[in-house]
């Protein structure tokens, strides 16, 4: 009876223990209403901007111009935003091709070539295969290990627990009858 007990309880354990939360560090929201067709989200290195959180959009396919060691994204005819409290708030539309410096692609609806043509800078489609190549096999690890860790440290700890629940009460009915 005993086992059937603690059978059932590590059962329900395992299936709370189960769910691992994943968060990502910031909540990108949709395009707002009247963004143009193309869009990419990127950290700014726009001195006005520096490290924001910015939504450019544009008529045409947005390419990156690399000058100087500069990373520069390269728009025609553009709208872009600002990320305040998880909304995009307006900042500026453009007629003329703008290169905004940045740090970081977040996201985008396309791929974003070279200005050149030499190739693809940013794929937002890559594949998880291609994506597990470019680690190396300790990050492979870690990450596993990690994600397998969330959920199996309050396993062990409450599997030692219900061991040291049932011992202890083991221990005071011997007391008891004796």
């Amino acid at each position: 009876m005993k086992i059937k007990i603690i059978s059932l309880i590590i059962a329900i354990i395992l299936i709370i223990a189960m769910y691992v939360p994943v968060y990502a560090g910031t909540a990108i929201p949709d395009p707002p209403y009247g963004s143009y067709d193309y869009w990419v989200v990127m950290d700014s290195a726009v001195p006005a901007y520096y490290g924001e959180t910015m939504l450019y959009t544009s008529h045409e396919p947005i390419h990156v111009k690399i000058e100087d060691g500069t990373k520069r994204i390269h728009l025609r005819g553009s709208r872009w935003y600002s990320l305040i409290n998880g909304q995009w708030s307006y900042e500026s539309q453009t007629i003329a091709t703008i290169q905004a410096s940045f740090n970081t692609i977040y996201a985008a609806n396309h791929d974003i070539a070279y200005l050149d043509g030499s190739g693809v800078f940013f794929s937002p489609r890559r594949e998880l295969c291609q994506v597990v190549r470019e680690m190396e096999e300790t990050e492979i690890f870690g990450t596993i290990l990690r994600a397998f860790s969330a959920g199996l440290i309050p396993l062990v700890g409450l599997l030692i627990l219900a061991i040291s629940l049932q011992k202890g009460w083991a221990f005071l009915q011997g007391q008891l009858r004796h």
